[in-house]
């Protein structure tokens, strides 16, 4: 059955940079595009970032995280 799902950019700041998906989905493998802009559309700066999956299952919460870095 399909779960939540958020997958956010973050700085190293630790502030959002981006919300790249939110919805539901079920189990299986999936890609989530990010095109190096911020949630106002602006591109952001060269760099290394954190990105986040957050999956809301049935009876916890599922939390990974990683680095995606951004070049120009």
């Amino acid at each position: 059955q399909p779960v939540p799902v958020d997958v956010e950019v973050f700085d190293v700041g630790g502030r959002l940079v981006r919300k790249v998906f939110s919805g539901l989905e079920g189990s299986g493998s999936f890609t989530w595009d990010w095109n190096g802009r911020d949630d106002g559309g602006k591109r952001v700066p060269v760099g290394i970032y954190l990105a986040r999956v957050t999956v809301h299952a049935e009876r916890e919460k599922f939390v990974r995280l990683g680095t995606v870095g951004v070049v120009y």
